[in-house]
């Protein structure tokens, strides 16, 4: 060692600025046991060590010497300022071995007083300094040995003192700024080591030694500068090395101190909370930023345990919070980012401490980065969600800041934006993203906050910020990373929302979310009735009393209760609305709800004039201040040195001028002391207040201004409104925070709900105006997780909220119309077509527009069934892609097929360039080409736009719009398909107003025979047919488009539809079809055809007014058919009766009645009220089968009957009408009477009309022998079946009888046009036996009659016409036989009719 007079004071002393005395050194061979003049420290310790062998050698049980006696050697070296350092060294390193190999067991004697002397030996090190370095490996082996005590067992052998004593020896050296910068930050680790120790033991703390009286606080020691702060308060125990520490320790006189528990961890965060305190200038920002550090890792090791212990949540609440906040005005790129990261920490551990401190610090924080200037305008973009959030927009360049004066919550320090360096700016940012990394924190916030009327929206301003700062412009406020970090921000939430979907569960059970929910809405009640109250406050009353939020029959007390309670009210209004004249009761109740008790008048005054603003006029003052006084005398009597109410009054008023005059600047010579009182003499009735009560005022006043707290901006205005912060946290009136699991997605959706239209706005925003891919792909995961969000949790409107805004960027779905008049059709030499257009090269250019394009189909695909009223963007998209030739398959054609329409129309151009002509090329080609591109109204395309195209037709391509109509026409809920078709038809009515506009262009105004008019003329008559030759080309099919879509979409729909939805239909689709132009013509099939298709689905459905309704409008269209569309109606409507049976479904009771008198029966009216539902079908059914009788009968009508052309009378008996008829037949034996007879009346129409279908010019032979056979004689056949007997007599004889006359006249009209033939007579004959089953079934004479009467002149009209003979034997081209035959057959059921023949044809001869 060296021994020279530099070295004298040499040791700790030296590293850590601690003295050794000279005597300290001459003691030393004294105390070391050994009493001889050549003893030196060095022989004392070196004896130790002999004396340690021998008693090792002496003793076969080593646990015979005990732990203390083992260690003693090693622990003198180390207290001994005559060690040097690497002895010292050598010693730490051997104690730190016997720690960390476990070398003396647990069971030792005294192993716990062992360990407990490590801990204060380690305290204590003392050595004799060589150089630097050197000193710095004894300084480190120190750490090292303090890091082996807490990371080993025996850590819990340690008293508080110990645990607190090796804390102040980390500290001290972390504070030396002469020492290297690599054990400075040792002994940073050695301290957060500490503190996650002393935090981890929470978890086994009871929650009990919370109790005042368990814990000892010590107070924080001195730290005079940084390079002797720690260093000279350690442990002064270099000066108590005595003779028994060196030589010997007697185990008897050590006492066992308790193991430590929770004061260590209370004093270690007492001690951390004062380093960090700004209002010390004797720590270094280094060494706040280090106990930041410690702070953060200590309470994150804590975690949920810190909040069981009231004693350390409480410090951490009030005192070290407090401290945070002041840290967070600091710019510092060290120390606000950890600031904020350990307020972060507090906020998760503790958040029921802090829901006051949070919104107090977050409000700061938004303040400090929030932009005031307004958002850029985007015509592109709907900004309309950001005023959700309270962000503005601007209609041009200039920007308007936010009016923040009215604010609801705990006051904030404020803090302008420009104040703020950018680096710090995006120090917050970070911080708020990284604070919103807790999943839950969302929720919380919402349900916390948002949803508590006393609290400040606080999710929604940290959104809002977000939102803004994503925004490009952002970067101008602050730095190019901030708009990215908000960006992954937002993301990110929905992120963590997705995650938790397998926990979302029903809430509509729970208490908690209906409270919450409720608290919700009633904030934002009480948010609108404050912005009603600062315009007119009985509009504000009223809106109260509407909501709830006042009794219909409301007293001043509610008035005042609610206007207190209110958050964000006008303080300012308030104190004039009280002030006003007129509202004296409301002052009086509003200055009563205050309980002045055991206040001074200045106190009391202060508090009441907190809570409004003292209106400027001195008449409102008078009032306020005279109520004011009155009710402080009455609830405090003057406080027994106040009079009266009127020196109550004078008093206040004094006060009130006091506080003006000694704190409005402008006021020069402020008011003494003795002014003031002298002011005040005699003014408590008559006598003088005391000296010493006014003093105590004026002092007060002049040290502490009356003024609203958020206008405090100084520390002692901080201080204050800290204060108050505390003292309310603690208030029973605040509502209880509430926390939730990582896993509890309760409420999710709440929040979700109020958080993702502003984030869409955004993310559109960013979307419209980024130029990298990895932005794109970002932004498009974001849209498909938030499309499965709203599917997930039913709220289609944030799908249909996405879709508008993304449909809006592609252009194609926007307003924006691309005209296809200019489109272009090239025709490459293999035949390929390729249709070139404003909107296809727009398209193709633009990869922001492809993107919007494949984002929409893409959701369409994966999230059809979250859409709801977004359908008609989707559609306008398909709209333009059909209109400009883009859609690379056609919509589904099932309607069509079935219905036999003609193929759907396409829309065509009017310019095309053939290209398959000029394949030969040469000089002449090209001049060709050239001439002909010279004259022609459109110019041929250039390359780049024809490469424009291509990349429109791969986009869409990539669409797979195929898999888009499939899913159009699947979808299954009838509210969306609902909503499809009201989007489908907006649509199609936009483009029929388009084309409805374009042909009813106003001509021109000038005379007929004027000069003008004939220019005029000339000039309107070209535009007029370009006009109409562009709507035929691309109106018609596009709206030929939609129609179809619909019809398919219904027809493959196998639920019920809204009414509304079945009226909106018929509306639209006789508008298309009723229009007399070419466009009605052309379309009028497809809406036939449509309308059918909604009665079938109707009747699926059982919806019989609907039917009846639809029904009553075909009757009215059909009888228009043209020509045109007369074939495809006719098909359609064969085809339906085919597919659907139109026969209403009769009740048994209407099918089996016994014939009863129903005049005399009781039960009638009821009977027919109960079948109203049938009736409705009865009617129905009759209109559908009139409908077919007006259609066959319209065919004799139509041009074109002559020939045998595709409209002849032939053709159409041969392919439709037949099949009309027999249609007919079938419901002419319906159990219905009313369906009999519109059948049977029908088939009178098309067979015996005066100018009847089947003419005999039309129909041969064969075709009359059908019409016997398979429509008149099965009609009779079935009327006589005896299922058909069982009916009403009276109703089936009825029909006989019709069906009789139809029956004779059909043949008299078929007969009397003929020569008597075989197949004829075969007629005749079969018509005879019919007849006779006819007669001998019918039981009422005069039915009986009827029919008798009607064969009668069938056969008085056959001979007459000569193809019967009344004699017997003659012979009419002989019919000879046939008459015989005819006879046998009458006289069997008619035996008088052939005496009544011949008498009537021998009157005619006479």
């Amino acid at each position: 060692m060296r021994k020279n007079a530099r070295w004298a004071q040499c040791g700790a002393g030296a590293v850590l600025s601690f003295n050794v005395d000279e005597s300290d050194r001459a003691v030393l061979p004294r105390k070391s046991g050994i009493r001889d003049q050549a003893s030196t420290p060095t022989t004392a310790l070196m004896t130790n060590f002999a004396v340690l062998k021998n008693k090792i050698i002496q003793t076969q049980d080593l646990s015979a010497i005990g732990s203390l006696d083992i260690l003693f050697p090693f622990l003198c070296i180390i207290i001994s300022p005559a060690a040097s350092g690497p002895i010292t060294a050598l010693a730490l390193r051997s104690v730190t071995d016997f720690l960390l190999y476990d070398i003396i067991p647990k069971d030792y004697p005294n192993y716990a007083i062992a360990l407990q002397e490590i801990s204060s030996t380690a305290t204590q090190c003392r050595f004799e300094a060589s150089d630097v370095a050197q000193d710095e490996v004894v300084l480190l082996k120190v750490l090292n040995l303090i890091d082996a005590l807490v990371n080993s067992s025996a850590c819990q052998y340690l008293s508080d003192k110990n645990i607190l004593d090796l804390l102040d020896t980390a500290i001290s050296l972390s504070y030396q700024a002469r020492l290297s910068e690599v054990l400075r930050r040792s002994a940073e680790q050695v301290i957060a080591l500490i503190g996650r120790y002393l935090f981890t033991l929470l978890q086994d703390i009871d929650p009990a030694d919370n109790k005042k009286d368990n814990i000892m606080l010590h107070e924080p020691k001195s730290t005079a500068n940084s390079d002797e702060s720690y260093a000279n308060v350690t442990h002064e125990l270099a000066s108590e090395v005595t003779d028994d520490t060196l030589t010997s320790l007697d185990t008897a006189s050590k006492t066992l101190e308790p193991p430590h528990r929770l004061p260590s961890v209370v004093q270690f965060l007492i001690i951390m909370t004062d380093i960090v305190d700004t209002r010390n200038p004797q720590h270094t920002d280094q060494a706040r930023a280090m106990s930041l550090r410690v702070l953060n890792s200590s309470l994150a090791s804590g975690g949920e345990y810190v909040a069981k212990h009231s004693s350390i949540a409480e410090i951490a609440a009030n005192s070290l919070a407090k401290n945070l906040f002041q840290l967070t005005k600091s710019n510092s790129p060290v120390l606000l980012p950890a600031t904020l990261k350990l307020f972060g920490t507090l906020i998760e551990v503790i958040p029921a401490y802090l829901k006051l401190q949070t919104e107090a610090l977050l409000e700061y924080l938004i303040s400090c980065v929030q932009i005031d200037a307004a958002i850029p305008y985007s015509r592109e973009i709907d900004l309309s969600a950001f005023a959700e959030v309270g962000l503005t927009v601007s209609v041009s360049a200039s920007t308007k800041p936010k009016d923040n004066s009215s604010r609801v919550g705990t006051p904030a320090p404020r803090a302008e934006t420009n104040i703020r360096p950018p680096d710090a700016k995006e120090t917050i940012i970070e911080f708020i993203a990284y604070y919103l990394q807790n999943p839950v924190t969302a929720p919380q916030l919402m349900i916390n906050y948002d949803s508590d009327p006393s609290r400040k929206d606080l999710f929604s301003r940290l959104l809002s910020v977000l939102c803004r700062n994503t925004l490009p412009d952002a970067a101008e406020w602050s730095t190019p990373n901030v708009p990215p970090i908000c960006l992954d921000s937002l993301l990110s939430q929905i992120v963590y929302f997705l995650k938790r979907l397998p926990s979302l569960g029903d809430t509509s059970s729970s208490e908690l979310y209906a409270d919450v929910e409720n608290r919700y809405n009633e904030k934002r009640h009480l948010l609108y009735f404050a912005s009603q109250f600062d315009v007119k406050p009985s509009v504000a009353i009223n809106f109260g009393v509407e909501k709830g939020l006042l009794p219909e029959d409301y007293t001043d007390s509610h008035l005042v209760s609610l206007l207190k309670s209110t958050p964000g009210l006008n303080k300012k209004k308030l104190g004039e609305f009280i002030a006003k004249p007129g509202n004296e009761s409301i002052l009086d109740a509003f200055v009563a709800d205050f309980d002045f008790s055991g206040l001074r008048i200045d106190e009391a005054l202060r508090w009441f004039l907190s809570s409004f603003r003292l209106p400027g006029e001195a008449q409102q003052i008078d009032r306020i201040v005279d109520s004011f006084a009155k009710h402080y005398y009455d609830s405090s009597q003057g406080d027994g040195k106040i009079a009266n109410p009127d020196a109550a009054g004078v008093l206040s008023f004094a006060v009130v001028i006091l506080n003006t005059d000694q704190h409005n600047p402008q006021i020069k010579n402020k008011m003494t002391k003795e002014q003031f009182k002298s002011n005040l003499r005699g003014m408590n009735n008559g006598e003088n207040f005391e000296p010493e009560f006014l003093e105590e005022i004026y002092h007060t006043i002049k040290s502490d201004e009356i003024i609203m707290p958020e206008e405090r901006s100084s520390d002692a205005g901080f201080e204050f409104i800290w204060n108050e912060l505390v003292s309310a946290s603690k208030s029973e009136s605040i509502i209880p925070f509430i926390s939730l699991s990582s896993k509890d997605a309760t409420f999710d959706k709440f929040t979700f709900s109020k958080f993702s239209k502003p984030v869409i706005t955004a993310m559109v925003y960013v979307f419209a105006s980024a130029t990298e891919k990895s932005v794109f792909e970002r932004i498009m995961a974001g849209f498909d997780m938030l499309c499965e969000l709203s599917q997930a949790y039913n709220s289609p409107e944030i799908c249909d909220f996405i879709i508008t805004a993304v449909s809006k960027l592609s252009a194609l779905g926007g307003d924006e119309r691309f005209d296809p008049q200019h489109n272009v059709t090239i025709i490459a030499q293999d035949g390929s077509k390729l249709t070139v257009s404003d909107a296809s090269i727009t398209l193709g250019r633009n990869p922001r527009m492809q993107t919007s394009l494949y984002i929409i189909f893409h959701i369409l695909q994966h999230h059809s069934g979250a859409l709801n009223k977004s359908w008609y963007r989707i559609i306008r998209i398909l709209s333009v892609l059909y209109a400009n030739s883009f859609l690379p398959c056609d919509a589904p054609t099932t309607v069509q097929e079935i219905y036999g329409l003609s193929p759907m129309m396409k829309p065509s151009t009017q310019f095309v360039i053939d290209r398959r002509s000029s394949k030969e090329g040469g000089l002449f080609s090209a001049l060709s080409s050239y001439l002909s591109s010279a004259v022609a109204d459109e110019p041929e395309p250039t390359e780049e736009e024809v490469e424009s195209t291509l990349v429109s037709l791969d986009c869409i391509s990539s669409c797979n719009i195929s898999e888009v109509f499939a899913i159009l026409c699947d979808l299954k809920e009838p509210k969306r398909v609902s909503s499809l078709i009201d989007g489908i038809l907006k649509e199609a009515l936009r483009i029929w107003k388009m084309c409805t506009t374009s042909r009813s262009d106003k001509p021109s105004e000038h005379g007929p025979d004027s000069s003008s008019a004939i220019s005029t003329a000339n000039v309107e008559a070209p535009l007029m047919k370009a006009k109409t030759e562009f709507i035929e080309r691309i109106y018609v099919p596009v709206l030929s488009f939609l129609i179809d879509l619909i019809v398919n979409v219904v027809w493959r729909f196998t639920g019920e539809l809204p009414e509304e939805t079945y009226h909106k239909l018929m509306k639209s689709f006789l508008l298309f079809s009723s229009d007399s132009s070419d466009l009605g013509k052309s379309l009028f099939s497809r809406c036939v055809v449509g309308m059918i298709v909604f009665l079938r689905l109707m009747k699926e459905t059982q919806r019989m007014e609907l039917e009846q309704e639809m029904t009553a409008v075909l009757v009215s269209v059909i009888p228009g058919t043209t020509n045109r569309s007369y074939e495809e109606s006719m098909k359609a409507i064969l085809s339906l009766f085919s597919t659907t049976d139109f026969s209403p479904e009769i009740p048994l009771s209407m099918e089996r009645r016994p014939i009863i008198d129903r005049s005399s029966s009781p039960s009638s009216s009821k009977d027919s009220e109960s079948n109203g539902s049938d009736n409705s079908s009865i009617r129905v059914c009759v209109q559908a089968t009139e409908l077919l009788g007006v259609l066959a009968q319209k065919a004799s009508l139509l041009e074109g009957n002559s020939g045998n052309g595709p409209l002849s009378l032939r053709y159409l008996w041969n392919t439709y009408l037949m099949h009309v008829s027999k249609i007919l037949v079938k419901h002419s034996a319906s159990p219905c009477r009313e369906i009999r007879l519109a059948a049977l009346n029908c088939l009178r129409l098309l067979l015996i009309s005066p100018a009847p279908v089947s003419d005999v010019q039309i129909v041969d032979d064969v075709e009359w022998s059908i019409v016997f056979s398979d429509l008149l004689f099965p009609m009779v056949q079935n009327l006589i079946d005896p299922a058909a007997v069982k009916l009403d007599r009276s109703e089936i004889g009825e029909s006989r009888t019709t069906a009789a006359s139809l029956l004779s006249r059909t043949f008299l009209q078929y007969v009397t046009t003929r020569k008597p033939d075989a197949e004829a007579a075969s007629i005749w004959l079969k018509m005879l036996e019919l007849m006779a089953q006819l007669i001998s079934d019918n039981q009422q004479d005069l039915l009986e009659e009827s029919i008798k009467e009607t064969l009668k002149n069938t056969c008085f009209v056959l001979i007459n016409a000569g193809y019967l003979s009344i004699n017997e034997g003659e012979s009419v081209d002989g019919s000879s036989a046939l008459w015989k035959q005819t006879w046998t057959k009458l006289e069997a059921f008619m035996p008088a009719l052939r005496q009544e023949l011949q008498n009537s044809g021998n009157e005619s001869n006479e």
